[in-house]
Order: structure tokens, then C-alpha cells, then sequence
């Protein structure tokens, strides 16, 4: 082998090893590739949040144990009551909430900034 084969196969070498890297960098960005998911099929990944945080917040009712004496020296009563507590249902509209801010965002932004253009102008008339 002469020396520019070597150098030239150095070289092609070299590219292969930079292009295997960066096929290596883009396979384990995470992060990209979840933004990709949840950007092509946005319903789906919102509705198994959702699923998925109705799941972890417990169980729907409670149920609270009374206990009332009715005179000083008699038996305790017990009673049962249950309360139905609406957990579940805040936990699902704050998660809402907190999804839809940054959606939102902009065109709050949008509308707060026209709103204030239009005041300026009127009060410099």
C-alpha cells in the first residue's frame, strides 16, 4: 500500500467512526425522541397521563369511623359515615391545567400585548 491509500482509508475511517457516533448520539437522545412521541400522537399521551394519574390518586371515597358515648357511663356508639371526596377529579383538572398552560401561554401573550397596544394608543390620542 502506498501512502496515500493509507491516508485515504485513514480517512474514510475516521468519517465512519464520526457518522457511527453521531447515529450512536441520536439513537440514546431520549429526550428528542419523547418529544417526537408525544408530538405526533398528542390525544394518546394525554389521555394515559391522565389514566395514569387517576390510578396513582387513591381511592375515590373515604370512609370515616364516628365514635359518640351517648351518656357518660353507657357504651360508645360507632358510627360510620362515609364522605365522598373529590380528589381524583382536582388531581385530573390541575394535571388539565398544567398542560394546557404552555399551550396557552402565547396566545395570552398575544392577546395582553393588543390589548395594552390599544390602551397605549388611546391614551395618547
Amino acid at each position: 500500500m502506498t501512502k496515500e491509500e493509507i491516508l485515504a482509508e485513514l480517512t474514510s475511517s475516521r468519517a465512519a467512526v464520526v457518522k457511527g457516533c453521531a447515529d450512536l448520539r441520536a439513537e440514546l437522545d431520549l429526550k428528542t425522541k419523547i418529544n417526537d412521541l408525544v408530538r405526533r400522537k398528542p390525544y394518546a399521551w394525554l389521555s394515559g397521563a391522565t389514566a395514569l394519574g387517576w390510578f396513582f390518586a387513591g381511592p375515590k371515597t373515604r370512609t370515616r369511623v364516628v365514635t359518640k358515648s351517648v351518656e357518660s357511663n353507657g357504651p360508645p356508639v360507632v358510627k360510620v359515615e362515609k364522605k365522598k371526596r373529590r380528589f381524583g377529579l382536582i388531581a385530573l383538572l390541575i394535571g388539565l391545567i398544567r398542560f394546557a398552560i404552555p399551550v396557552i401561554k402565547p396566545a395570552f401573550a398575544v392577546y395582553a400585548g393588543r390589548r395594552f397596544a390599544d390602551m397605549v394608543k388611546k391614551r395618547l390620542k
